[in-house]
């Protein structure tokens, strides 16, 4: 929803993994280049689909050094376990900013919680905006997924498929219906932008 046409875009998936969302990214069209922190996940990456046209390196998100060479820099899950404080998250999203060519975007969605839910990065939704903003990215949208009360749970053990779908939808409808609204989602997806240049 956040890319919905990217055919042609230079796009960066920060810590891709295995490379699935930067495959995903390549068959709908988008020039990527990909990286993650461990090797292992990288050689997988790169034999998986090899016919896809995705450069993939290892690298620390705190190592990239590009200037505005990127439509769109997408990153799922990895800045609260890469980073331990908000300042570490500030001068990645610096970072990110100066890779972003003007009127690039910049898709988070990551488990955002200075709660019993922080993973590694005790950093609120509302924290991560503001230092955002104070890299100079302005803010487009901002969506609560995976009601947490339902996702918790249902990732203790492997339950069977029909009751997580069950929990799964009630789930969304208790985000749909008011929890939302008090931040009770486990992810939160964040889209910035960076502005054109004035003048």
């Amino acid at each position: 929803a956040a890319l919905p046409d990217v055919k042609g875009l230079s796009v960066l998936d920060v810590g891709c993994g295995t490379g699935r969302l930067a495959r995903h990214m390549a068959r709908r069209g988008a020039n990527v280049a990909a990286f993650d922190f461990a090797s292992e996940p990288i050689r997988i990456a790169r034999e998986t689909n090899p016919e896809l046209k995705i450069e993939y390196s290892v690298m620390s998100t705190f190592d990239l050094d590009s200037k505005e060479a990127y439509d769109a820099i997408l990153v799922l899950g990895n800045l609260t376990v890469a980073c331990q404080t908000a300042d570490e998250a500030g001068a990645v999203f610096g970072l990110m900013f100066e890779a972003l060519k003007p009127g690039g975007k910049l898709v988070l969605v990551e488990p955002f919680h200075d709660s019993f839910l922080t993973r590694v990065l005790p950093m609120s939704a509302k924290e991560v905006v503001d230092r955002l903003e104070k890299a100079g990215f302005s803010i487009h949208a901002r969506e609560e997924l995976h009601f947490w009360p339902a996702r918790l749970p249902l990732s203790l053990r492997e339950w069977p498929v029909v009751l997580t779908r069950i929990g799964y939808h009630i789930g969304q409808a208790a985000l749909k219906f008011g929890g939302a609204a008090l931040g009770m989602g486990d992810y939160k997806g964040i889209v910035a932008e960076k502005a054109h240049a004035q003048g």
